[in-house]
């Protein structure tokens, strides 16, 4: 039942463009409330995926503080795979 109710949040806030959560040079920390608010995305969640969206996937943020962690690199390899193909 989370990621369906993930999905209808980015669908209501983002029109449904899932890019549009990092867009517009977000602070760290604006974009981790970003991902905060999706019910499947915990705390640790949102942090790596601003650390891979930042590091890997060169997502321009304007403020990188309380970005860094260590990430989980099963995590960190399924979300690069999804954003392939998102690219696709």
């Amino acid at each position: 039942m989370q990621v369906p109710a993930a999905v209808g949040i980015v669908g209501d806030r983002y029109g449904a463009d899932d890019a549009a959560i990092w867009a517009g040079n977000p602070t760290a920390g604006n974009l981790r409330a970003r991902f905060d608010e999706l019910p499947c995305v915990g705390q640790k969640k949102a942090a790596m995926a601003v650390e891979i969206l930042e590091h890997d996937m060169r997502v321009p943020l304007t403020d990188l503080t309380g970005a860094d962690i260590a990430y989980d690199v099963d995590v960190r390899r399924v979300f690069l795979r999804s954003a392939r193909l998102t690219a696709l």
